[in-house]
C-alpha cells in the first residue's frame, strides 16, 4: 500500500488495507495524516512511520505543540524504526492540522489517554505503547499517564513543568512573564508566531501585563487566562498530574 492510496479520512491503516486489498503486500512504511478521534468528537492529525516488514510492534508517541512535520520529530522516524518501533507524530488539539482550539494544558489530559488506547487498536501496533519528549511534551506524557490508560507502558520525559507555583509559570509567588508570553506568543496560532518580547522601557511605561499581548499585536486568552489566577486556586489544582 502507497501513502496516495492511504484514503483521506481513513482513521487506521487496516481500515485502509481493507479497502485497498493491500494486507499480503509489504506496506510502505510511512502513514501521513491519519486521524485519531477524541470522545468530543474531535480528530487530531497523526503521521506514523514503521519498521519496513510486515508485523506488529512497540509504538513510541509524540504528541508536540510544536508541529509534527518539525524536523527534530520527523528526524524520530528513522531512528526508532531501524530498531524495531513504531514512531508516531501528533499534533495536539488545536496545532497543526488537528481539530479543535489551542487550550493549553488541560485537553491534554483526555487527548492523551484517548490516542494511547486508539493506537493500541491499530494492526500495526502490539498494544505496548511508550511516550516521549521534553518540556511540554513531557508534560503530555504525565497528563496523561494520570488518567491510567491501560496500554502505556513507558515515559521518557525531561524539563517538565508538574509542580504550579514551584516550577512555571510562577515561581515563588512571581510570574516568569517574560518566558511564559513569548511562549504563548509563538504557539498561539496553528502554526509557529513571532511573538517578541517589549523592551524593559516599554514596561516601566504599560506597567499593567494585562494588556501586554494586544500591543505586542496578538490577543492571546491563555495569557489572560493565567492572570486571572495568580494564586493557587481551582484552575492550577485541577491541573495537578500527582507525584
Amino acid at each position: 500500500m502507497s501513502i496516495e492510496e492511504l484514503r483521506p479520512g481513513a482513521t487506521t491503516a487496516r481500515e485502509a488495507d481493507k479497502e485497498t486489498g493491500a494486507t499480503d503486500a509489504k506496506r510502505n512504511n510511512r502513514l501521513f495524516g491519519l486521524r485519531a478521534p477524541m470522545r468530543d468528537g474531535a480528530s487530531l492529525a497523526t503521521d506514523v512511520a514503521l519498521p519496513s516488514t510486515q508485523g506488529s510492534w512497540p509504538t513510541i508517541l509524540l504528541r508536540t505543540p510544536y508541529l509534527r512535520s518539525d524536523e527534530r520529530i520527523t528526524g524520530y522516524a528513522s531512528a526508532f524504526t531501524e530498531h524495531g518501533f513504531a514512531f508516531v507524530a501528533q499534533d495536539v488539539r488545536g496545532r497543526g492540522d488537528s481539530d479543535g482550539e489551542w487550550t493549553v494544558w488541560s485537553d491534554e489530559f483526555d487527548d492523551g489517554y484517548d490516542t494511547i488506547e486508539w493506537l493500541a487498536e491499530q494492526s500495526w501496533c502490539d498494544g505496548q505503547i511508550g511516550m516521549l519528549g521534553g518540556s511540554y511534551e513531557a508534560w503530555v506524557q504525565w497528563a496523561a499517564a494520570s488518567r491510567k490508560p491501560k496500554h502505556l507502558t513507558t515515559l521518557a520525559t525531561s524539563g517538565s513543568p508538574g509542580k504550579w507555583f514551584r516550577d512555571w509559570p510562577f515561581r515563588s509567588g512571581g510570574l516568569i512573564a517574560n518566558d511564559y508570553f513569548s511562549w504563548l506568543g509563538s504557539t498561539s496560532g496553528r502554526i509557529n508566531q513571532a511573538m517578541p518580547f517589549p523592551d524593559w522601557g516599554w514596561l516601566a511605561e504599560h506597567p499593567d501585563l494585562r494588556t501586554l499581548d494586544v500591543e505586542s499585536g496578538r490577543a492571546i486568552p491563555a495569557w489572560q487566562e493565567v492572570l486571572e489566577h495568580e494564586t493557587y486556586d481551582q484552575y492550577w489544582q485541577s491541573l495537578e498530574i500527582g507525584g
